[in-house]
């Protein structure tokens, strides 16, 4: 197993995210932000427990609690939306016309099996387009922890590094990898597999082609935290069509763009052309 990268250093960020596919960033957030978000997080959850009667709470298995599109349900993770810490990151591996895709918050519940299976984000296809060494990534996904997830069995996340330079083998259609995913059957990790030795506050940022994975749950703690998925402004959206006016105007309007709102009678082409 490999040593994650954990840095805050522009050069060595940009060198970690071309060679591994993937960054860890510390302390992003201070212990107040982290206790009040935690907070908001189990408030949707247990929402999301009154809600939902019949069935699972996630398409991720029973020991996981998703809630999708949260910038809709609460104004509470506003100010992670364009974090100004997070932002000229995104900036470096995206480019400058880029935005937010989706929005959830996670609870991940004591579990002796991994809590999510080897897979990579945004599509069967997706997963065989592969970001060129020198080319702006396609999407990157922001995990913000609320909970310290730093010690071996908290579910912590797991990456393989390099893998973003990799197709997987097979093409299934939920995205997962079939060939990490034999290994974790066969009671190991890739040899190049990460386990992200996360604090609260800290956050990770990967492109959609980085295999990643949840790991077990052994602790009995309750793991959080919210994921933000950012791409290019041509993307599609993965949890809304588009965001209503009383999600919109409580951001500022020059930032409304990396919401999706290019106008009442935008040209088509806006989606790409930022000056249109």
């Amino acid at each position: 197993m490999t040593t994650a990268n954990r840095t805050d250093d522009p050069d060595q960020l940009m060198n970690a995210w071309r060679r591994d596919g993937f960054v860890h960033v510390p302390s992003i957030l201070p212990p107040d932000t982290v206790k009040r978000m935690r907070s908001a997080v189990d408030e949707l959850a247990e929402r999301k427990r009154r809600e939902v009667t019949e069935g699972p709470l996630s398409d991720q298995g029973e020991a996981s609690v998703r809630i999708k599109n949260v910038i809709a349900a609460t104004d509470a993770f506003d100010e992670l939306v364009f974090h100004p810490r997070v932002m000229p990151v995104l900036e470096r591996f995206l480019g400058t016309d880029f935005r937010l895709l989706s929005s959830e918050a996670f609870t991940r519940h004591p579990s002796e099996d991994f809590l999510l299976g080897f897979h990579t984000d945004g599509g069967p296809l997706l997963q065989r387009v592969i970001p060129g060494p020198q080319s702006n990534a396609i999407q990157a996904k922001v995990q913000f922890f609320l909970t310290h997830a730093d010690q071996p069995g908290q579910g912590r996340l797991i990456m393989v590094c390099g893998s973003h330079q990799q197709v997987p083998k097979e093409a299934l259609p939920n995205c997962y990898v079939a060939e990490a995913n034999d290994q974790v059957a066969e009671g190991r990790l890739p040899d190049s597999a990460v386990e992200i030795p996360a604090r609260a506050g800290d956050i990770t940022v990967h492109t959609h082609s980085t295999w990643h994975a949840v790991g077990p749950n052994l602790q009995g703690g309750i793991r959080r935290s919210v994921i933000l998925r950012y791409g290019q402004s041509w993307c599609v959206p993965h949890d809304h069509v588009t965001l209503g006016p009383e999600v919109l105007d409580r951001f500022p309007r020059e930032r409304q763009r990396m919401l999706g709102y290019l106008g009442d009678s935008a040209d088509p082409a806006a989606s790409y052309k930022p000056a249109l």
